[in-house]
């Protein structure tokens, strides 16, 4: 690079050595300087929750502040678990539910719920680019690229040119509610999976439910709600369909 600038331009080296060697040299580090985002990539993983936790981050931590952040995690995550305990202590208690499919559901709220937690945790260091996994459950801050977190969603025994795929996501959650194996009679539609993306991870969260129980009274053969960024995979007797909003379009990878 540096001889093709002084073939371009040989009378630099005559107008001033200190000129030259500035441009040389100085000049190529600025520009590999800018290429790069200020912000150092941090990961943070572990096991809570009776599931894996992952948060990837772009910040400028020193060894301290990393800690100090790894402890926080760790602290909010130790709360959540208490509560949750006490949740699955409450849910198997008789009368408590008459249905056990609502002591199963209590996981991916809880993991929705955590996601959401610590995502108030980084935002109070001042973090502004991330994202937050746990037990399948994702929220994103801003990518440092601009171009958004790059999610697939899951193929729920589709084809791979049958159903949306991959989202770009930023500041936005996305959440996936898997069906019931006893969901559905047979001949019936049988629910495979709902995906919802909202701005909270509790949110999609609540959305994804209501899709579920929808599906699982008949009442989705009405239509999905157009207002919500949605998917949602069904075996039937002739094959397995998915329907998605037009709400889903915005966040589709194109």
């Amino acid at each position: 690079m540096i001889p093709l600038a002084v073939r371009r331009h040989p009378g630099l080296a005559h107008r001033g050595p200190a000129l030259f060697m500035f441009l040389a040299v100085v000049m190529p580090i600025a520009l590999l300087s800018a290429c790069r985002h200020p912000s150092q990539e941090h990961q943070f993983q572990g096991a809570a929750l009776d599931t894996g936790y992952h948060l990837t981050l772009y910040a400028d931590l020193d060894a301290a502040a990393r800690d100090a952040l790894r402890a926080d995690i760790q602290g909010e995550l130790e709360r959540l678990e208490q509560h949750y305990a006490w949740l699955r202590w409450l849910a198997v208690l008789p009368g408590w539910t008459a249905n056990p499919a609502d002591a199963r559901g209590l996981a991916p709220l809880m993991h929705a719920r955590a996601v959401d937690r610590l995502a108030e945790r980084l935002q109070a260091q001042g973090v502004e680019h991330a994202m937050i996994e746990v037990g399948g459950q994702v929220r994103t801050f801003d990518h440092p690229r601009r171009q958004g977190w790059r999610l697939a969603l899951d193929h729920a025994a589709l084809p791979e040119d049958a159903s949306p795929s991959r989202l770009r996501l930023r500041h936005a959650a996305l959440v996936t509610r898997l069906g019931a194996n006893d969901l559905g009679r047979q001949g019936e539609a049988r629910l495979l999976a709902v995906n919802a993306v909202a701005p909270t991870a509790t949110q999609a969260w609540l959305i994804a439910e209501g899709l579920a129980f929808g599906a699982s009274s008949g009442s989705l053969d009405r239509g999905l709600p157009a207002e919500h960024a949605v998917r949602v995979v069904v075996s039937t007797p002739t094959g397995i369909e998915s329907h998605h909003t037009p709400s889903l379009e915005s966040w589709l990878e194109r």
